[in-house]
């Protein structure tokens, strides 16, 4: 069954494992993400 909601942004199935990651490493890389972006552009 389809959700009726047109802009449901609910994850109603599972991913491919492949483009999935955990929360450690969700902030592991926005840490890693916003250290590079005050080398490159603040100094």
């Amino acid at each position: 069954m389809q959700c009726p909601k047109p802009d449901c942004m609910y994850l109603h199935e599972l991913g491919d494992e492949a483009a999935s990651f955990t929360k450690e490493e969700m902030q592991v890389n926005t840490k890693n993400m916003n250290r590079s972006y005050y080398k490159n552009y603040i100094n």
